[in-house]
């Protein structure tokens, strides 16, 4: 999360600087082989820190890059975070202007404030995994890293609002946006809870289909006979031309689905999936798309991958844009997921090694070359001819 955080706002022209402690693996960092083409991407437009500032020295070296710096982002547990003396009151008595960041797992407080996690763990524990499935179920691994992803969204978004109202205050800040929170920021609707245990993902029970919950048997996946669509039929206007587009419009008047399409008794889901499988699956996707569509039925052919980063509408959108780092095997990357005329931002150039850039911004920071080869030499920093 703090990685892809730290791209998102360097794409739009933060200078990010990545520091790294000597003795941290530079094949396996944040759990990725750097490598690997995400990690990669994940860290462009930064420049790399290697310094030991577990000593003394390497961490008054630190704090001249702090005094300096608007927005510090870090992803330890609490505890950890104190015992580096990289904790936000530290760091406030360094810089009063700055704005701290926290990334942990579950919060800086509270019975998991000091357990160590990822997104896996953090999203088993918020019920990802489990609600995915749906009640009666297994639990299914949910592919994607939302919970990273959704606290990348929330970390740029605090850190950029922050920024603005330290334009008035001209004091920094304290920002805390847990792995958690992601988890449930990007999921706010299954947070409902209501006193009779009706709303809308509190149900009893569950029909699945394509190992996707069904509370709506027209919202979802079904086949047909050369391949998977999506039904999109939200709300009544749809389901009234949803059945009349299958060619059965009286199951509008059938008391066994009235409250359709959402509030169908959840004994009658079933009954109702059932209904529709074996007709969509008699006819081919380009059909029923067409007979949707002609019927004013949100719908979509269930592409994958390949099919979907071909789409003339990604192309022309500039999502993907040509690879600019020769390290990675890939012909281009993800774009900048905004746009904005006046300032559109510009993707950076690739991350180099971790030790790349120490000496160049220690200079920056008025240490001089004695300083820095006497750092060098109690293996504080890398040699110079080591970057």
């Amino acid at each position: 999360a703090g990685s892809y955080t730290s791209m998102l706002i360097a794409d739009m022209g933060a200078e990010i600087i990545r520091i790294y402690l000597p003795y941290q693996s530079a094949s396996n960092i944040d759990g990725i082989d750097t490598n690997n083409q995400i990690w990669e991407q994940w860290n462009r437009g930064q420049r790399s820190l290697e310094l030991d500032y577990t000593q003394k020295t390497g961490f008054n070296a630190l704090k001249e890059l702090i005094k300096s710096s608007d927005v510090i982002i870090e992803d330890w547990v609490p505890s950890k975070a104190k015992s580096l003396h990289m904790d936000f009151e530290t760091i406030q008595g360094i810089n009063s202007n700055l704005l701290y960041c926290a990334m942990p797992p579950f919060g800086e407080s509270g019975p998991l404030s000091d357990i160590p996690a990822d997104d896996g763990v953090v999203s088993t524990i918020a019920g990802i995994h489990g609600d995915q499935g749906g009640k009666g179920f297994p639990p299914m691994y949910v592919k994607i890293p939302f919970v990273s992803y959704g606290t990348a969204f929330l970390a740029s978004f605090a850190i950029t609002t922050a920024l603005f109202e330290r334009e008035s205050s001209n004091m920094g800040q304290k920002i805390e946006v847990p792995l958690y929170f992601g988890a449930i920021g990007m999921r706010p609707q299954y947070t409902i809870v209501t006193t009779n245990d009706s709303s809308l993902y509190s149900q009893s029970t569950a029909i699945t289909s394509n190992s996707h919950q069904i509370r709506n048997p027209v919202y979802g996946l079904y086949e047909c006979s050369d391949g998977w669509i999506f039904v999109a039929a939200g709300n009544e206007i749809f389901w009234e031309k949803f059945c009349s587009a299958i060619k059965i419009p009286e199951l509008t008047q059938d008391k066994r689905f009235f409250g359709a399409p959402w509030n169908i008794p959840s004994e009658n889901q079933g009954t109702l999936h059932e209904i529709i499988k074996p007709i969509l699956k008699s006819k081919n996707k380009a059909y029923w798309l067409k007979e949707l569509s002609d019927a004013d039925v949100p719908s979509a052919p269930a592409s994958d991958r390949s099919e979907f980063l071909t789409h003339p509408q990604v192309i022309h959108n500039e999502i993907l844009v040509e690879n600019n780092n020769p390290q990675i095997d890939a012909t281009h990357q993800f774009g900048i997921p905004i746009k904005m005329s006046k300032t559109p931002g510009e993707i950076g150039k690739p991350i180099d090694i971790k030790s790349k850039d120490t000496w160049d911004i220690l200079r920056s920071l008025k240490f001089t070359k004695g300083q820095l080869s006497e750092m060098a030499a109690n293996k504080i920093i890398p040699t110079e001819n080591a970057t």
